[in-house]
Order: structure tokens, then sequence, then C-alpha cells
């Protein structure tokens, strides 16, 4: 495996690479941003978001790098798939900052870990962990809060572990956004306090399609108990109920939680059937 892409071709700059023509001395830069679609029937999901971010990544990071057009990229990712035999997985773009400073980009696909189908009936348990991304707006590969987060989910046995701040605010997954369900309203933490997922504005969506009020509000571990229900979101596993964070329990048959995964997976299916 090189640079972390597990398949045989990828793309480096504008040309399809064999992994197995680079040196090992070729490796994934300390200052890379990055972006990962979902690809589904070939199809990259929700692309036109993930390259919004992008560009928002770069420009924070100061980073002079002028990003894949939307089509142009959709034609490279249709050619990795039929290089590579698959329609399915997560595909990677990643600009990389080498010591040099020369920057190069990169595409293809990588590991994913998506979740059992029976996880979507029954939740998932997480943990917490007190950790704090140090500029949560930004997409970085190779980040300390990464690296925590990789070990404790490793040594827990976790599907995703939840980030809590220095105020005892949980704020996001590590490689995901929260939600919290109380009464006939749901909550998440600000934006400003977390990266503003492409999943995460599909669930906004869904909220707005089902006329149901969201609280953006900072939420304090200590007051999890209050809420009936919770689940994550992500490019990965979509809409994920939580039946457990640490050692309270939450209803995943909730009446508002069912109505806002099938709305998000319709918002999915029409996504797809559009492109």
């Amino acid at each position: 495996m090189c640079l972390g892409f597990i398949d045989s071709v990828f793309f480096k700059n504008d040309q399809l690479v064999e992994i197995n023509t680079i040196v090992n001395s070729e490796k994934t830069s300390n200052k890379a941003i990055y972006e990962v679609f979902r690809v589904i029937g070939g199809k990259p999901l929700f692309i036109y978001g993930h390259l919004e971010r992008l560009k928002n990544s770069l420009n924070k990071s100061e980073i002079q790098f002028s990003s894949s057009e939307p089509e142009q990229l959709k034609k490279r990712i249709k050619k990795l798939c039929e290089v590579n035999h698959k329609d399915f997985g997560n595909i990677e773009l990643r600009i990389s900052v080498d010591e040099q400073g020369n920057i190069n980009k990169y595409l293809g696909f990588i590991k994913h870990s998506y979740p059992d189908a029976t996880a979507y009936i029954h939740g998932i348990a997480t943990k917490t962990l007190n950790v704090v991304r140090k500029n949560p707006a930004v997409k970085a590969k190779n980040t300390n809060a990464r690296k925590l987060s990789n070990d404790f989910i490793s040594e827990n046995n976790l599907y995703e572990v939840l980030l809590v701040n220095n105020r005892g605010e949980l704020t996001e997954g590590s490689r995901s956004n929260l939600f919290l369900i109380k009464g006939n309203m749901v909550y998440t933490a600000p934006n400003t306090m977390v990266l503003e997922g492409i999943t995460r504005m599909k669930v906004l969506q869904a909220l707005n399609n089902l006329e149901i009020e969201l609280v953006s509000d900072p939420i304090n571990l200590s007051e999890i108990s209050e809420f009936q229900s919770a689940f994550i979101c992500g490019t990965s596993p979509g809409v994920l109920p939580i039946n457990r964070i640490n050692r309270v329990e939450f209803d995943v048959l909730n009446k508002i939680l069912r109505e806002i995964i099938l709305e998000y997976n319709n918002i999915v299916n029409d996504y797809l059937s559009g492109n």
C-alpha cells in the first residue's frame, strides 16, 4: 500500500499511476488537506459540497492551489472505477505539500469502514474523549487529534468516539457530526465548534424538509441524560443511531430519529438518480 491508497492505480496530479511504480520514499505529507467521497454505483455522492469545503480548507490553510472542477473530477473518478474494477467505496482527493514546498494532488480509493447493517437497527455504543481539534473548520491529515482518536477507538473496540472540549462540551465525532434529540427538537453544536460535514448539511436539509426545529447550542456532557435519542452522521456511516454514550442509553426507535434517517436516505437516492 502506498500513500494510503488500496488499489493498483490512482491519480497523481493529472496522470494515472500504478502503485508499484512509486518509490518507497514517497509518503503522505504532514501538511495535507483532503476530502473523502463515498462512491455508490460509480457516482460520487454530494461532490459539489465536498469540493466547496475543500476550497475553504485550502484558503484557511493558506495553500495556493486551485481545486478540481466537478465535471473533471467526475470523469477521473469514473476512470478510477473502471481501471480498479469497482463501483463502491471511498475515494480520497488529497492536496499535499512536501518539504520542498511542492504541491501534489492525489486521487484514489482508500480503506473504508462502513457500519454493519444491524447497526442501523440497533445503533452503536460510543464513548467520549477529551480532545480539541486545533482548527475544526479545516479537514487536515495527520493531526494529533486524529491519532489520539484512532488509538482510543482501537483500544475500546468502537466504531466512533465523541470529542469533548475543555469546557466539558460535546462537539463532534472524530470523523462524524453529532446530533441529539429531546422532545420534538434536534440539538447539535454550533458551526464554529465543528467541521461542517457534507452529510451534516444534508441532515440539516432533512430537518428542514420535515419541519423539525434545530437548536445549535453547546451540549454539556453532564446534560446528555436529558436527551432521548442521539445519532452521528458522516460520509461512511450516513445517518447512524447511537444506543449508548458512555453509560447513558438512548432510544434507537425514536420516531423523529427514524423520520430523519428515512428523509436522509430519500435525499441520497434523489441525488444519485439525478447525477
